[in-house]
């Protein structure tokens, strides 16, 4: 069933084709067969020349394409990173509490490790008070 209806929908779409150019054709007076009066430079710069401004619309074309393109793209990252980060370092997230208190433990024992011993030099000396 699929397969009859493409092929009806580009036997459609070839009538049309054609009919277009007979239209075209009629309405605008040109001929398709070659006029002996161009000569071949003319006729090659004539192609090259339609060739560039096609080249050029093309370009242009995609160059607003990839300016569009990059815009949603970096609007989509910026919306998804923004999500990922509320939701990562949100108080709600298990692993997040977890990272925050073995942080704090390790600051504990860090400070307790560098923190400065105080020597007590009273209690240093062999010397007992009670004992004169």
């Amino acid at each position: 069933m699929m397969l009859a209806r493409n092929v009806l929908y580009i036997v459609l779409l070839l009538l049309t084709g054609a009919a277009m150019m007979y239209v075209i054709e009629a309405g605008s007076g040109l001929q398709i067969a070659p006029d002996d009066e161009v000569s071949s430079a003319e006729f090659i710069s004539i192609i090259l020349t339609a060739l560039g401004v096609i080249l050029a619309a093309l370009a242009l074309f995609l160059g607003g394409l990839a300016v569009i393109g990059w815009t949603t793209f970096e609007e989509r990252l910026k919306h998804n990173s923004d999500e990922f980060l509320k939701k990562r370092f949100s108080p709600e997230d298990e692993q997040y509490i977890l990272l925050i208190n073995d942080l704090k433990e390790d600051v504990r024992r860090e400070m307790q490790i560098r923190s400065p011993q105080v020597n007590d030099l009273e209690n240093q000396s062999p010397f007992d008070p009670d004992a004169v």
